[in-house]
Parts: C-alpha cells; structure tokens; sequence
C-alpha cells in the first residue's frame, strides 16, 4: 500500500515539475500567436500603408528600374567588369545603393523615391533587399555596396586605370583624409585631388570646387537622403561627371580598408557586425526603422 502511495507522489511530482516546465513555453506561443492575429488584422483592414497609392497604382519608375516595396531599384546587377567601362564612354552618371532602410526614410520623405529615380543605378545593398526582390519580383540581383566586400576595390582600381581624379566628400572633419590614406595605401598612385568634410562648410566647399571641376570621381558618404540630394545638386547646375555613395564607408575605412572579417561577408552577416562595431548609431536602425521594411515586405507575402 505504501509502495503505491510513493509510486503515485512521484508520478504527482513528475507531472508538476513537467508543467512548470512547458507553462513559459506555451505563454510564449500564445503571445506569438496574439501578435501574428493582430498584424495580420492590421494588415487586412489598411492600417498598413503600402506601397501603392490611392488610385492602386505603383509610383512611376523610369526605364531600367522597378518598384520593391515603393522604392525603385535597378532591375539588373552592376557587374563592375562591365559596367566600370560603361562608365568610362559616360560624360554623368550617378550611382547610389539602398538598404532596408531606404523604407522607413521614404515614410518620412515622400520625395524620397524620386530622389532615386534620378539616379542612373539603384543597386540593392544588404541581404534583406536582395531576398526581397527575388520573392516579390522573381528577380535576382547580387547585393552591392561601395565597400570592400563589394564595388569599392574595383572602383577605385578602375579610377587609377584611367586616371581618373577623386573626390571625397563626408564624415566629420578629418575622416575623408584618413579614408583618402587607407585607400593611397591599398591602391598605390590613386590619385586623391581633394577630400571635405560631409558637415558645414564642407559641403558648400565641395560644391563649388566641383562645379568649376566637371569629370571628377566623387565618392560621397554623407547618409541617405543627404549624400543622394548633395549628387543631384551637382547634376541639376550641370555638373557632368561619375558619383557614386558610400554611405558610412569613409568612416569605416578611416582606421583601415578590411571592416568586415572574411567569415561575416561569407554568412552575410554585415549588419550584425556593424551592430556589434557601432551600438550606438545603428541600433536604432536595426532595431526600429528597419521594422517598416519588414512590415511592408510580410504585407506583400501576405496579399499576393
């Protein structure tokens, strides 16, 4: 008699420990769950704002261009060996990259897109793009970027083939020096004509010197929108020569040309380690205004 008593204490005890257990893990699958409804119930009944306008349309793009997720991207990959010696033949071309970010400052600028659509290049920067164009537009695009596990080498080795005269311009006083350093080093005889700072009077300085220089190679790194505008000014008072944005790289290489460690290019995991290198300015990024692509991107999956 005893020895059932025990038997039936221990099963007790066996299945009180067992619920303690799975309680944690059946209250996160329903908070899961309850935020799976609501998203999806948010989306059903247009709290979402998608891309298209009022009239169910897609913003115009120009020719060779799509729209992803409201943003309008170049429908092809840049192959620098190809496209470099296109280049050359051009007296203006303009050539700028956007991440998941670009969706979250199209939110708050709505001239954003536009500003874009100028360009003769929108290439997909980041992983999260590139997927993104291949499941809602069945198209597959290498990600690029103006860094050195992308279009910065072969840009720059391309600049001194034909020498070709740079100018940088962005970062705090000082960076667009140190860059111009690493990158002397890691491209002998690159021929740097002048660097400013991407702050007042930098920019006015970089303006007017380039204006009364046409067919420079800018490098800009001044963040999204503003390196864009800053190139676009430059097109529209007749400026003619090649541009291109690099948004945080001048700051990146200032201390020397390898950021990224081989491994993290392998696994795409840049923004984790961008993360991990600079907390402070970009977690925000990460965390929260990424978040709009995110919803925009689950949204299209979701209504197709």
């Amino acid at each position: 008699m005893f020895v059932l008593w025990g038997r039936a204490l221990i099963w007790l005890d066996s299945i009180t420990i067992a619920c303690g257990l799975l309680r944690p893990i059946a209250g996160n699958l329903a908070v899961a769950g309850v935020k799976w409804f609501k998203l999806r119930e948010t989306l059903e009944l247009g709290g979402y704002r998608g891309e298209r306008n009022l009239m169910g349309q897609e913003p115009a793009v120009h020719p060779g261009k799509v729209c992803l997720l409201g943003i309008p991207i170049s429908n092809t990959s840049f192959l620098p060996e190809l496209e470099l010696d296109l280049l050359g033949k051009r007296d203006s071309a303009l050539i700028t990259f956007v991440n998941p970010l670009a969706c979250a400052i199209a939110r708050q600028d709505e001239s954003y897109p536009a500003t874009l659509n100028e360009f003769d290049w929108v290439l997909c920067d980041g992983i999260g793009m590139t997927i993104a164009a291949h499941r809602l537009l069945n198209i597959r695009l290498n990600r690029a970027a103006f860094d050195h596990a992308s279009l910065a080498g072969p840009v720059l080795r391309w600049a001194k083939a034909n020498a070709k005269k740079l100018v940088l311009v962005g970062g705090e006083p000082s960076v667009a020096e140190k860059a111009a350093e690493t990158m002397c080093r890691e491209v002998p005889g690159l021929d740097i004509e002048m660097t400013f700072s991407g702050y007042p009077p930098g920019v006015t300085e970089a303006f007017d010197f380039l204006i009364g220089n046409p067919g420079r190679l800018v490098i800009c790194g001044m963040g999204a929108p503003r390196q864009e505008e800053f190139l676009l000014s430059l097109k529209r008072a007749g400026w003619q020569g090649t541009g291109f944005t690099c948004g945080g790289f001048l700051d990146q290489i200032s201390n020397g040309m390898q950021y990224y460690p081989a491994w993290i290019n392998r696994l795409n995991l840049r923004f984790l380690y961008r993360l991990y290198r600079e907390p402070a300015r970009l977690w925000r990024r990460y965390l929260i205004d990424y978040q709009v692509f995110i919803r925009k991107f689950l949204h299209e999956l979701v209504t197709r």
